[in-house]
Protein backbone atom coordinates (compact mmCIF):
# COMPACT_ATOMS: atom_id res chain seq x y z
CA UNK A 1 0.00 0.00 0.00
CA UNK A 2 1.33 3.48 -1.17
CA UNK A 3 2.66 6.19 1.81
CA UNK A 4 -0.02 8.20 1.00
CA UNK A 5 -3.00 6.20 1.57
CA UNK A 6 -4.61 6.96 4.58
CA UNK A 7 -3.38 4.13 6.85
CA UNK A 8 -4.69 4.09 10.78
CA UNK A 9 -8.26 4.22 11.62
CA UNK A 10 -8.11 7.41 12.96
CA UNK A 11 -6.94 9.04 9.64
CA UNK A 12 -9.90 7.18 7.85
CA UNK A 13 -12.56 9.11 10.50
CA UNK A 14 -11.06 11.98 9.97
CA UNK A 15 -11.31 11.81 6.26
CA UNK A 16 -15.08 10.96 6.27
CA UNK A 17 -15.69 13.55 8.45
CA UNK A 18 -14.13 16.11 6.43
CA UNK A 19 -16.05 14.28 3.41
CA UNK A 20 -19.09 14.91 4.90
CA UNK A 21 -18.70 18.44 6.38
CA UNK A 22 -17.25 19.51 3.11
CA UNK A 23 -20.60 17.94 1.19
CA UNK A 24 -23.16 19.24 3.42
CA UNK A 25 -20.86 22.84 3.00
CA UNK A 26 -20.95 22.62 -0.93
CA UNK A 27 -25.05 21.54 -0.85
CA UNK A 28 -25.47 24.79 1.33
CA UNK A 29 -23.34 27.22 0.01
CA UNK A 30 -22.97 26.40 -3.63
CA UNK A 31 -25.95 24.12 -4.75
CA UNK A 32 -28.70 24.77 -2.78
CA UNK A 33 -31.11 27.83 -4.43
CA UNK A 34 -33.20 26.99 -1.12
CA UNK A 35 -31.75 28.02 2.08
CA UNK A 36 -29.70 31.76 2.59
CA UNK A 37 -27.82 32.60 5.02
CA UNK A 38 -28.01 35.86 4.73
CA UNK A 39 -29.87 37.42 8.00
CA UNK A 40 -30.12 34.27 10.09
CA UNK A 41 -28.34 33.50 13.12
CA UNK A 42 -25.90 30.57 12.52
CA UNK A 43 -24.32 29.01 15.98
CA UNK A 44 -20.84 27.02 14.70
CA UNK A 45 -19.34 24.87 17.61
CA UNK A 46 -15.68 24.04 17.01
CA UNK A 47 -15.43 27.69 15.21
CA UNK A 48 -12.41 29.03 16.13
CA UNK A 49 -10.15 26.59 13.84
CA UNK A 50 -10.63 23.95 10.74
CA UNK A 51 -13.87 23.36 9.25
CA UNK A 52 -15.76 25.04 12.18
CA UNK A 53 -13.77 28.25 11.13
CA UNK A 54 -14.11 28.37 7.34
CA UNK A 55 -17.53 27.34 7.35
CA UNK A 56 -18.38 30.36 9.72
CA UNK A 57 -15.67 32.93 7.33
CA UNK A 58 -18.67 31.43 4.52
CA UNK A 59 -21.57 32.32 6.56
CA UNK A 60 -20.44 35.48 7.54
CA UNK A 61 -19.69 36.32 3.58
CA UNK A 62 -22.91 35.47 2.98
CA UNK A 63 -24.82 38.09 5.97
CA UNK A 64 -25.60 35.71 8.52
CA UNK A 65 -25.10 36.53 11.62
CA UNK A 66 -22.24 34.21 13.12
CA UNK A 67 -21.95 32.52 16.69
CA UNK A 68 -18.89 30.29 16.71
CA UNK A 69 -18.08 28.76 20.49
CA UNK A 70 -14.51 27.34 21.00
CA UNK A 71 -12.49 25.91 24.36
CA UNK A 72 -9.34 28.15 23.08
CA UNK A 73 -9.43 31.97 23.98
CA UNK A 74 -6.66 32.69 21.75
CA UNK A 75 -7.86 31.37 18.45
CA UNK A 76 -11.41 32.07 19.35
CA UNK A 77 -10.14 35.85 19.46
CA UNK A 78 -8.19 35.43 16.48
CA UNK A 79 -11.33 33.55 14.58
CA UNK A 80 -13.37 36.36 15.80
CA UNK A 81 -10.76 39.40 14.12
CA UNK A 82 -11.17 37.29 10.83
CA UNK A 83 -14.83 36.98 10.89
CA UNK A 84 -15.08 40.78 11.37
CA UNK A 85 -13.30 40.87 8.25
CA UNK A 86 -15.64 39.02 6.15
CA UNK A 87 -18.59 40.54 7.22
CA UNK A 88 -21.19 41.81 4.67
CA UNK A 89 -22.93 44.68 6.40
CA UNK A 90 -22.66 46.93 10.15
CA UNK A 91 -26.11 44.96 11.12
CA UNK A 92 -24.27 41.80 11.15
CA UNK A 93 -23.94 40.35 14.85
CA UNK A 94 -20.87 38.42 14.83
CA UNK A 95 -20.05 36.92 18.34
CA UNK A 96 -17.21 34.57 20.06
CA UNK A 97 -18.24 32.03 23.01
CA UNK A 98 -15.85 30.51 25.67
CA UNK A 99 -17.65 27.18 26.34
CA UNK A 100 -16.69 23.64 26.74
CA UNK A 101 -19.45 21.84 25.18
CA UNK A 102 -19.25 18.20 25.44
CA UNK A 103 -21.70 17.99 28.83
CA UNK A 104 -25.46 18.55 28.34
CA UNK A 105 -24.94 21.70 30.82
CA UNK A 106 -22.35 22.62 29.08
CA UNK A 107 -24.63 23.11 25.81
CA UNK A 108 -27.17 24.47 27.29
CA UNK A 109 -25.40 27.24 28.53
CA UNK A 110 -23.85 27.97 24.98
CA UNK A 111 -27.02 27.85 23.76
CA UNK A 112 -28.29 30.35 25.94
CA UNK A 113 -25.68 33.11 26.19
CA UNK A 114 -25.71 33.24 21.85
CA UNK A 115 -29.27 33.39 22.07
CA UNK A 116 -28.98 36.15 24.57
CA UNK A 117 -28.15 38.88 21.46
CA UNK A 118 -31.08 37.79 19.25
CA UNK A 119 -33.37 38.64 21.98
CA UNK A 120 -33.36 35.02 23.33
CA UNK A 121 -33.81 33.91 19.94
CA UNK A 122 -31.86 30.32 19.67
CA UNK A 123 -30.02 30.18 16.17
CA UNK A 124 -32.14 29.59 13.41
CA UNK A 125 -29.28 26.49 12.14
CA UNK A 126 -26.74 24.72 14.02
CA UNK A 127 -23.34 23.79 12.55
CA UNK A 128 -21.76 21.05 15.11
CA UNK A 129 -17.86 20.87 14.45
CA UNK A 130 -16.41 20.45 17.61
CA UNK A 131 -13.52 17.75 17.60
CA UNK A 132 -10.13 16.95 17.21
CA UNK A 133 -8.01 14.36 15.78
CA UNK A 134 -5.02 12.61 17.17
CA UNK A 135 -4.12 10.15 14.25
CA UNK A 136 -2.46 6.83 15.28
CA UNK A 137 -2.85 3.58 14.75
CA UNK A 138 -5.58 1.30 16.03
CA UNK A 139 -3.31 -1.26 17.50
CA UNK A 140 -1.51 1.88 19.54
CA UNK A 141 -4.97 3.32 21.21
CA UNK A 142 -5.83 2.26 24.75
CA UNK A 143 -9.00 2.80 26.32
CA UNK A 144 -8.20 6.53 27.92
CA UNK A 145 -6.89 7.76 24.41
CA UNK A 146 -10.35 6.49 22.68
CA UNK A 147 -12.43 7.65 25.58
CA UNK A 148 -10.65 11.17 25.15
CA UNK A 149 -11.16 11.08 21.27
CA UNK A 150 -15.07 10.39 22.26
CA UNK A 151 -15.47 12.96 24.55
CA UNK A 152 -14.04 15.56 22.72
CA UNK A 153 -15.35 14.86 19.21
CA UNK A 154 -18.43 12.86 19.78
CA UNK A 155 -20.41 13.89 22.80
CA UNK A 156 -19.65 17.30 22.32
CA UNK A 157 -21.34 16.90 18.71
CA UNK A 158 -24.50 14.87 20.41
CA UNK A 159 -24.97 17.17 23.04
CA UNK A 160 -24.78 20.16 21.36
CA UNK A 161 -27.64 18.86 18.99
CA UNK A 162 -29.51 16.89 21.76
CA UNK A 163 -29.93 20.63 23.78
CA UNK A 164 -30.31 22.23 20.25
CA UNK A 165 -33.75 20.25 19.90
CA UNK A 166 -35.11 21.08 22.42
CA UNK A 167 -35.30 24.87 21.20
CA UNK A 168 -38.34 25.71 18.98
CA UNK A 169 -36.70 26.98 16.15
CA UNK A 170 -33.20 25.53 15.63
CA UNK A 171 -32.19 23.65 12.50
CA UNK A 172 -29.33 21.13 11.95
CA UNK A 173 -27.45 21.53 8.51
CA UNK A 174 -31.08 23.53 7.06
CA UNK A 175 -29.96 23.14 3.27
CA UNK A 176 -31.03 19.27 4.25
CA UNK A 177 -34.21 20.01 5.83
CA UNK A 178 -35.12 22.55 4.08
CA UNK A 179 -39.26 23.52 4.19
CA UNK A 180 -39.66 22.15 8.13
CA UNK A 181 -38.51 24.74 10.33
CA UNK A 182 -38.19 22.30 12.99
CA UNK A 183 -38.79 18.42 13.48
CA UNK A 184 -42.16 16.81 13.13
CA UNK A 185 -43.62 16.05 16.43
CA UNK A 186 -45.74 13.24 16.83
Amino acid sequence: MPDTLPQTFSSLVVLAAVAIVSGVVLRLMLFSRKWDPNGRHCLVTGGSSGTGLALALLLAHGGAHVSIIARNTDKLNKALEQLEAAHQNSKQILKAYLFTVDSEAGSQAALQAVSSPHDGRCPDALFPCTGASKPAFFVDQNEESMRAGMQMTYWAQAFTALVSQFSSNVSLFPALRYGTRRARKT
